[in-house]
């Protein structure tokens, strides 16, 4: 992951490292196209303006890199101009990821260029919890304080799905009346569907918009 902004990193990594991959971050084109010799990566995402090296002399000197010509590039940058995006596939990348990254493109593009197939599995609570609603479908989900629900907005906006997935955690410890409304979160966060778990929060009074 190249990129000269910590943020952007620290959604990709928070995002991947959990489902297993191994992220290596650099801060600039240089910095990036050294770990990538050293490391032969399977994929990079890169970032387009950034110091020392931008991401577009970075995607041509991969490409002219014995060892690591073939790597998978996705361009992520929130560039509206047009001739941004066909200038970094010119150069060589592979596909283009508009910012702010949104979980469900980054995991169809790694599937895609990855070969990958991901499995969704249900954890034995959430699997209990759905039983329990199927009985009790007039029951309502019990929310947690809204401060809690615009800290999990906060997370679902960054994409942090594995944070969520914490804090639903440590939500059901102290209230275990909270259990199907942290269930149904953890079952959204493990699908990285932001959208349904912003429409759960909404149907709560936190705002969205």
């Amino acid at each position: 992951m190249v990129d000269d902004r910590w943020e952007n990193r620290t959604v990709i990594t928070n995002l991947l490292q959990p489902l297993g991959f191994n992220v290596v971050e650099a801060t600039n084109g240089k910095e990036g196209l050294e770990k990538a010799i050293a490391l032969k990566p399977d994929l990079m995402i890169t970032d387009l303006f950034m110091p020392e090296m931008d991401g577009f002399e970075l995607i041509q000197h991969l490409r002219h890199t014995p060892d690591i010509a073939d790597v998978k590039i996705i361009v992520s940058s929130a560039s509206v101009f047009e001739t941004d995006q066909n200038r970094s596939l010119e150069a060589g990348g592979d596909t283009f990821l508009n910012k702010p990254v949104q979980a469900d493109e980054l995991l169809h593009q790694l599937e895609f260029h990855l070969g990958l197939a991901w499995i969704y599995q249900q954890s034995q609570s959430e699997i209990n919890s759905l039983a329990i609603t199927s009985d009790r479908r007039s029951d309502k989900l019990t929310p947690p304080s809204p401060d809690v629900l615009r800290e999990l907005l906060t997370l679902a906006r960054k994409g942090n799905f594995n944070a969520i997935v914490k804090l639903a955690d440590q939500l059901e410890e102290t209230d275990t009346n909270l259990a199907p409304f942290t269930n149904r979160l953890r079952q959204l966060a493990r699908q990285f569907d932001e959208d349904l778990i912003l429409n759960l929060l909404t149907q709560y009074g936190v705002e969205t918009v």
